[in-house]
This record gives structure tokens, C-alpha cells and sequence, in this order.
């Protein structure tokens, strides 16, 4: 892919991503001196999100497919330090103190993080600019290899 490709891939994804709204900005950290492989890398993300989505919903967490936890993943320095970017869409309209959601989902994404791989770490931020989205996507697109990235509802 051209260079002018890639910035014309990554300005549109860009304002896509902008238009899906989200609320929140999350990094799932391996903190790995052992390089990971990216294939381990979303069996991670997605045993993450199950467990997220476990606390959050309950034990028939899979039957409520329209309340999952939505989000863009997007995995950064594969090779040194893997971790996820995500940008993360909480249902507004479903909660009424976006801070008190903000502060259980950190408490459950944590622990499920951190049950899969001791060393790693979580920060859970509220999404306040496009910057964010800027930051998220600063290397996605050297590269562009599916395995980086995983869409919403991918996983279930």
C-alpha cells in the first residue's frame, strides 16, 4: 500500500471511528519482557472481554449480545511490549452516572486483565477528544495487518 493509501485508509477510519462515539479510552498492558504473539494477543483480548462482560451482565452474559461491552481494538508494538489500545463505547442510554459505570468497569477490567496475566496492567480513561483517537491509531496503519485490529462484536 502507497503512502498516500495509507493516510486517505487512516483519515477515513479516523472519522469513522469519531462517528462511533466513544465514551471511554482503555490500554490493556502486558508489561512482557517474553514477546507475546499477536495471535495470543487477541485470545487474551478476547478472554478479557468475556470476563468483562461475565461481571458486567452476569452469568447469561452471552445471551444480552446487544449489551456487551463495544469496542475498537486496535494492538500496539507487537513485537516489544504488546499492548491494546481500545476505544470503547459504553451504552449511554443505558446508564446514568457515566463515572460510577467508569469506575466498576475499571474495578472488572482490571481483575480480569491482570487474572490472565499478573504482570499487566489497566488504565481506564473517559474518551474527551479526537486526540485520543489520534494517539490510538499513531501506528496502526505502518503496518496494516488484520491480527492488529479487532472490530466490535467480533468475538461473540
Amino acid at each position: 500500500m502507497q503512502l498516500i493509501e495509507k493516510k486517505k485508509l487512516r483519515r477515513e477510519f479516523e472519522n469513522f471511528v469519531e462517528r462511533f462515539g466513544p465514551t471511554h479510552f482503555v490500554t490493556l498492558a502486558t508489561n512482557a519482557y517474553n514477546p507475546v504473539s499477536q495471535n495470543r494477543m487477541r485470545d487474551l483480548l478476547k478472554a478479557w472481554s468475556a470476563r468483562v462482560n461475565r461481571a458486567l451482565l452476569g452469568g447469561r452474559w452471552q445471551k444480552k449480545p446487544d449489551e456487551h461491552v463495544f469496542f475498537f481494538a486496535f494492538l500496539e508494538k507487537p513485537h516489544v511490549n504488546p499492548h491494546w489500545h481500545l476505544l470503547l463505547q459504553a451504552d449511554i442510554e443505558m446508564i446514568s452516572d457515566l463515572d460510577a459505570w467508569k469506575e466498576r468497569f475499571a474495578q472488572h477490567a482490571e481483575k480480569a486483565w491482570t487474572d490472565l496475566l499478573p504482570a499487566g496492567t489497566v488504565d481506564v480513561q473517559r474518551y474527551h477528544s479526537r486526540d485520543v483517537i489520534d494517539y490510538t491509531l499513531k501506528s496502526a496503519f505502518s503496518d496494516v495487518e488484520y491480527v492488529s485490529y479487532v472490530v466490535p462484536r467480533e468475538y461473540y
